[in-house]
């Protein structure tokens, strides 16, 4: 019995508990490999052979997408399938995941049946691409031996013409009426034959009239095989030949070769000519067979013998010997076929799949074609030559073939996702459950429609594009793309296209993302009235002085009139103070009026000059907090980017710090910005000292609803929402503790 051998798994995680928990769990199913970073697990590719990697997105130096990205430029790694292990749902993290190559991804904590499920699903589908591309290759090899078999046989046919011209016997070819119709070199040296055939000529001018009866009974009696009688040859002198005979047909009419050979050359032409079938059958690869049906007797070819694994004594001639190898299933159906073809009168190709007992005890699969090459007058067939050739690994390859169809089938029909098969106008072929019940539609209904015929108009552009990309490329990752249903609701969904094998047909696996969005909008709205009520906290400690001296201004006014104090040129004086307050609270409600507009484009800003308008927005709080701002250092930076999402941006950042100074109790409250510019980015990091951010929760920082003040009224979203800001960007955003607080770091490619 075969040794299962286990598939092996890489885990990558920086969670020590994590690592133990997974490869304690799989490792009775799998041979595990673990590593704590993206370096490890570098080198133990490079001197493992791994079926599949499960891999933890958050991790130190390389997180899990950079290191999934340095797999697909490795032409030998980027084919290893990658599950992603991530306690995040929101659906740029998976968008990420799909996009740097990810076949899957499961949330945390893993559900055991989830993730053996997940884990299987996908070293099937690998090992199943990797058959079928193992097939097409093997394909393409069997069609590249059948053109050089053609090739064989056409030159085989010309070698034949060659042998047949070129015969050390003497060979003439008559018609019914004993017409010379072709002749061999041999038959020219002997014979005055015309060099231009269509001159009748008969072939009985070369006997003499008292041999006439006998060369008569020779061609029309059946009973005569061969006559010695004497031939009138080209130099009138007579030579006495023995004359044997082979009927044939050819177009409905019939034709007879007439073999002459010289008496006193019989001999050593006879020993010519069977040394030369020997060679002949004896170099060929398939077995060449000839069957005399009126004796049943079959001369297998030495050939035949060992393609069968027989030596040439160990088979016997006959027919009887070929029904006792056959295999039982087979014995009686070929067996009737045989016999049929033996019954009648056609002259064409005939040819029988089956199976024959081999010497070491095994039934193999041969296809034997065959061709009737004599009969009697009434057409009645006598012989039968045929060639024998080994299908074994045809019919074992179709086997697999089928096998893999029915796995694919399965895990097609009862995949959770809706998977559909189209061609390449975006016609559908086929359909799972899931993708009928998805759209509403029955299959026989959408048999009838076209893709396009389901996407919402506004996303038509972008779906043939993508069909397009993936017609040329192979694949097209990620397609953002509405369906029409046909009750008239609009679903959303992730999508992914693969071309086939066939190059004829594209895969597409859909991912139903409506609720995930609703969700991620949902979140955006928290988010938004969160920054609301933050920013009205702003506002009035904006106008809680300019507003206090207003009032205290007025008061004195008043006063002063009513005991007639007041002067004209300080009531004047009073004035212009007020004016200038109500200005600054004009051009406060103007600079928050700005912040929230939600039609803001794209324009070049300076970010240095950007921090200091959110400072200055903010200064109030800024201000009452206790909060020193610095620069450590700055370059002076221009980056293309909407200006108000950049001071969300930062304002989520300051916030956090000011709530983490006042958890924290600290006195000595500091901020620090720094903007760096680097070959390939530009870093944006704040770093504050207050007390860093807490253990638990640090490597999920980033996501909804996770928050140390959950307990206080925290929600858990700003953070969120800033790195959804920032990825908009094509950036990262990430957080460290380091010397007495946390570290933020914004890292923008340096193209915008």
């Amino acid at each position: 019995m075969a040794r299962h051998v286990k598939n092996s798994i890489l885990l990558i995680d920086d969670d020590p508990i994590s690592l133990k928990f997974l490869s304690e769990l799989l490792s009775d199913s799998y041979n595990i490999k673990v590593a704590s970073s993206a370096k490890i697990a570098l080198s133990i590719l490079e001197q493992n052979p791994i079926d599949l990697i499960l891999l933890d997105i958050y991790m130190p130096e390389i997180d899990g997408i950079e290191f999934a990205k340095t797999l697909q430029d490795n032409k030998v790694l980027s084919s290893i399938p990658i599950i992603f292990l991530t306690s995040s749902d929101d659906e740029e993290t998976i968008t990420n995941c799909f996009e740097v190559g990810g076949r899957d991804y499961i949330t945390k904590p893993c559900k055991k049946m989830e993730l053996f499920s997940r884990i299987k699903n996908h070293l099937n589908i690998t090992k199943l691409y990797q058959d079928l591309q193992i097939y097409e290759e093997e394909l393409e090899a069997q069609n590249e031996e059948l053109k050089q078999n053609e090739l064989v046989l056409t030159e085989s046919k010309k070698e034949f013409e060659v042998l047949f011209k070129n015969a050390p016997i003497c060979y003439v070819v008559l018609d019914e009426k004993l017409k010379i119709i072709n002749y061999n070199n041999l038959a020219l040296k002997y014979f005055n034959f015309p060099i231009n055939l269509n001159i009748s000529l008969n072939f009985l001018v070369f006997i003499k009239s008292k041999d006439y009866n006998d060369f008569f009974s020779l061609v029309n009696n059946e009973d005569y095989n061969a006559i010695t009688i004497p031939c009138i040859t080209r130099n009138k002198s007579v030579t006495i030949f023995k004359i044997t005979k082979d009927k044939y047909t050819k177009n409905n009419k019939q034709y007879t070769l007439l073999s002459l050979s010289d008496i006193q050359d019989e001999q050593d032409k006879l020993f010519e000519s069977e040394n030369r079938y020997n060679l002949i059958t004896t170099v060929s690869q398939e077995g060449i067979w000839d069957w005399d049906v009126t004796t049943n007797k079959v001369d297998f070819s030495t050939s035949w013998k060992s393609l069968h694994g027989y030596k040439n004594n160990e088979i016997e001639n006959s027919f009887d010997q070929w029904k006792k190898l056959l295999h039982p299933d087979d014995s009686s159906n070929a067996v009737d076929f045989a016999t049929k073809i033996a019954n009648g009168k056609e002259n064409k190709n005939f040819s029988l799949e089956h199976r024959m007992l081999c010497k070491d005890g095994s039934y193999r699969w041969f296809l034997a074609i065959a061709r009737s090459i004599q009969k009697d007058k009434d057409g009645n067939i006598l012989r039968i030559i045929g060639v024998t050739i080994d299908i074994q690994k045809q019919k074992e390859d179709a086997q697999l073939i089928l096998e893999r169809t029915k796995e694919f089938k399965t895990l097609f029909d009862y995949s959770k996702d809706p998977i559909l098969i189209m061609d390449l106008e975006g016609n559908f072929l086929e359909m799972n459950e899931a993708y009928t019940d998805l759209i509403g539609y029955t299959k026989e209904e959408l048999f009838k429609k076209s893709s396009y015929d389901l996407v919402h108009r506004e996303d038509l552009d972008l779906y043939k594009k993508a069909m397009k990309e993936t017609i040329k490329k192979g694949f097209h990752k990620n397609l953002e793309k509405r369906f029409i249903t046909k009750d008239g609701s609009i679903i959303q969904t992730n999508q992914t296209l693969s071309l086939m094998p066939d190059k004829k047909r594209i895969l597409v696996t859909i991912k139903d993302v409506t609720e995930k969005n609703r969700q991620n909008e949902l979140l955006a709205n928290q988010s938004k009235l969160a920054e609301l009520g933050q920013m009205i906290d702003a506002i009035a400690h904006q106008w809680k002085q300019p507003l206090s001296l207003i009032s205290v201004i007025s008061s004195g006014m008043a006063i002063e009139i009513e005991h007639k104090i007041s002067t004209e040129e300080k009531i004047l004086e009073d004035l212009k103070v007020i004016n200038s307050q109500i200005n600054h609270l004009s051009t406060t409600i103007d600079e928050f009026r700005l912040f929230y507009r939600q039609d803001t484009p794209k324009s070049k800003v300076i970010l240095k000059d950007e921090i200091d308008k959110t400072i200055n927005l903010i200064k109030t709080v800024i201000i009452d907090e206790n909060i020193n701002i610095e620069f450590k250092h700055i370059d002076e930076i221009e980056y293309k980017l909407i200006p108000t999402e950049f001071k969300h941006v930062l304002i989520n950042l300051i916030n956090n710090a000011k709530d983490a100074f006042n958890d924290n109790k600290i006195e000595n409250r500091k901020l620090i910005f720094e903007i760096i510019q680097e070959k390939q980015n530009i870093l944006i990091t704040l770093q504050d000292n207050a007390g860093g951010i807490p253990q638990n929760i640090k490597d999920r920082i980033f996501e909804a609803h996770v928050s140390s003040k959950l307990d206080k009224g925290g929600t858990g979203i700003g953070l969120h929402m800033t790195k959804q800001i920032v990825e908009k960007l094509n950036g990262t955003i990430s957080a460290d503790n380091i010397d007495d607080g946390a570290k933020f770091i914004i890292k923008l490619p340096v193209t915008a």
